[in-house]
């Protein structure tokens, strides 16, 4: 059975940049909570009778404080707000020029200018963060069609199981392998996220096989939040990662320097989770446990991957993180099979993929892509790397300790 893609009016949709259309109600509420604690710190400092050296000292720590939460916020989020707060100074700043003398009216201009300092601050913050490679993925598990740009409706998924409930499907592309649900699911780009994280604490915890954590440690690692906000997401994630199992054809085996195919293996060897207690211990396969240790790794980084808006940019991301090593022209048929788009008419699906590489152009992740057609067929895409995914290949594994 090949992977079955439902393409429906809004799939993998890039959200909308624009807020003018929907106005304040469509920014994020959580942004707009930081910026109204923010707001109400700033006008106690600026009621306080402080020196102005000592004001100008607690305004930016302030700022710095603040645009610290902050910087785990997508960009076109904070971005959003940015465009609105900008759109409400320019609204003060032409009141003013009606009625220069209003002190009501300077006051609230030094407010929103506090508020599009901070979230400036925040972009920087966020854009800081996003050139750090502190993601570690096996280059199989990376290369392989495991994770799916989009899951089916219920409907589909339930003609796509077998008696037992299961899914179980052939899937190839640039690596072939047999997956197996007993959840009878897709595994999605957040079940991604959760598992790029099991090995960013598989390495902070001294790269051991079976290793124990919190909730708050993984939610810290994948998402940057100490809120409890996805900690259910986490228990099913971690429930399907622990019930997919995989029959990988093609492995490349570090060890053994030669290619195998495995045995059927769990992508997660065993799971203990505690869902009351928000903890979790768990224990790797072999193929992942000893190729992470012999280095066939790649880096990404997990805030930049958040911050992709299409799921199709987010499963290219890695994937084309691991493959620049070895090649700079791709098949777009395998990336299709990967991607697991070979659902969707083949003009469609070029579409996609073209839309999602400029999404990876405009973050920076590549430098820039080319089509390359056979005939009337667009059969290849070459990619130029920006140096940073080539600097993925170089930081090799470490372990650092945990304070």
């Amino acid at each position: 059975m090949n992977m079955f893609i439902v393409e429906t009016s809004n799939y993998d949709k890039i959200a909308s940049k624009n807020p003018e259309a929907k106005g304040w109600n469509s920014l994020s509420r959580k942004i707009l909570r930081y910026l109204d604690y923010a707001k109400e710190k700033y006008i106690s400092i600026m009621k306080s009778g402080l020196k102005p050296n000592r004001e100008l000292l607690k305004v930016q720590t302030l700022l710095s404080n603040t645009a610290e939460k902050l910087k785990n916020e997508k960009t076109f989020e904070l971005k959003n707000v940015l465009f609105a707060l900008g759109e409400e100074r320019n609204s003060i700043l032409h009141s003013l020029e009606q009625d220069p003398t209003s002190k009501e009216l300077k006051e609230k201009r030094k407010i929103i200018q506090f508020k599009i300092d901070l979230i400036n601050h925040a972009l920087k913050a966020r854009k800081e963060l996003s050139r750090k490679l502190s993601h570690p993925i096996e280059r199989n598990y990376a290369e392989a069609p495991i994770f799916s740009s989009a899951s089916p409706n219920a409907a589909t998924l339930v003609k796509l199981r077998n008696e037992n409930g299961h899914i179980i499907e052939e899937r190839k592309g640039y690596r072939k392998l047999r997956y197996s649900s007993e959840t009878g699911t897709y595994l999605t780009t957040f079940d991604f996220r959760v598992f790029v994280g099991l090995q960013r604490i598989w390495e902070m915890k001294g790269a051991n096989k079976s290793f124990n954590f919190s909730y708050q440690e993984l939610a810290e690692v994948i998402d940057g939040t100490k809120d409890g906000s996805i900690y259910e997401l986490i228990s099913v994630s971690l429930h399907k990662l622990a019930t997919t199992s995989l029959v990988m054809e093609d492995f490349k085996d570090e060890k053994l320097k030669k290619v195998i195919r495995t045995e059927i293996h769990n992508i997660i060897q065993s799971a203990k989770i505690e869902h009351e207690k928000k903890w979790a211990s768990i224990t790797f396969n072999d193929y992942l446990h000893y190729g992470l240790k012999a280095g066939n790794l790649v880096r990404i980084n997990l805030s930049l991957y958040q911050d992709l808006n299409s799921s199709t940019a987010k499963i290219l991301y890695p994937l084309i993180t691991s493959l620049i090593a070895d090649k700079r022209t791709l098949s777009i048929d395998d990336i299709i099979e990967t991607l697991g788009l070979s659902g969707l008419e083949r003009y469609k699906c070029v579409e996609r993929i073209k839309r999602a590489l400029k999404e990876l152009v405009d973050y920076q992740i590549i430098a820039d892509f080319t089509l390359q057609k056979v005939g009337r067929k667009y059969e290849y895409v070459v990619i130029e790397p920006t140096g940073q995914l080539l600097d993925s290949f170089e930081e090799g594994v470490t372990v650092p300790t945990l304070d």
